[in-house]
């Protein structure tokens, strides 16, 4: 049925604070083995490309879509858990994207970001020697111009670019957001109408992660990872199986399309 997984994301996807890769240091530099992705793969029997980036950006998983484009074929399965739409990134310099520092920008949650010094670490080492300046004048002028109306349109209008982009060369592919579907609905309302339809790329496979956390009792032992503040194995175990049935329900689908 598919040939391989292959998966985009951030913390969540990669499966962070799980306790096959965590340790009192924090997470592993590869992703989980019973996260999602993984899960996933196994139920289909098939390998696993798991590109998530702890602290991503919709903006750089974009980017790196494209920087994985050659690991993407007509009988692959890409499935893409979109960070949330508050968090950007801004690339600085490099020969090549893959070798281009870039900052990871947290979303803007109360003015106390002005006043610390705690703020996000870039991703690569090679940075400028200025590069605590940079980054908090970089941070500072975001959390200035951010305006959650403005981020979400740019995520859906990201979604579809990526939809569109990967149609042609991949007939799986999967997009979810952390957005609960109620939430994306009373959001979108002040938006244009071809904006809003975009929002609807969202709710094509009726599955959003947040309720499926949600769903989990507190009571769980695993509801949270081993660090307690990302989604345990519970969660990656249900969502995983959420998708796999959703996947047999579209290829009975396209059989049954196919003997009419």
């Amino acid at each position: 049925m598919y040939s391989k997984v292959v998966t985009f994301g951030c913390s969540q996807t990669f499966g962070h604070g799980l306790h096959d890769i965590y340790n009192v240091l924090g997470s592993a530099d590869h992703p989980s083995k019973i996260a999602y992705p993984s899960l996933i793969a196994k139920k289909f029997d098939i390998p696993v490309f798991n590109y998530a980036i702890c602290g991503n950006s919709s903006k750089r998983l974009e980017m790196q879509i494209f920087e994985e484009l050659w690991n993407i074929d007509k009988n692959t399965l890409v499935i893409i858990l979109w960070p949330h739409f508050s968090r950007s990134c801004v690339y600085l310099d490099g020969p090549t994207l893959k070798n281009t520092s870039f900052f990871n920008i947290d979303p803007p949650n109360s003015w106390k970001l002005f006043q610390s010094n705690t703020y996000a670490l870039p991703l690569q080492i090679n940075l400028p020697k200025n590069v605590d300046k940079m980054h908090k004048r970089i941070s500072s002028m975001y959390y200035i111009s951010y305006h959650e109306l403005d981020a979400l349109s740019e995520l859906l209008m990201r979604i579809n670019h990526i939809k569109s982009f990967l149609q042609d060369k991949c007939k799986n592919i999967l997009n979810f957001s952390f957005i609960d579907f109620k939430e994306l609905d009373d959001k979108i309302k002040s938006l244009p109408e071809p904006v809003k339809i975009l929002g609807e790329n969202l709710k094509e496979y009726k599955i959003c992660p947040t309720s499926v956390f949600n769903s989990i009792p507190d009571t769980d032992i695993d509801k949270y990872a081993t660090d307690k503040k990302h989604w345990g194995y519970t969660w990656h175990s249900q969502f995983a199986e959420e998708i796999v049935s959703r996947l047999k329900l579209i290829d009975k689908k396209r059989k049954h399309e196919l003997n009419l």
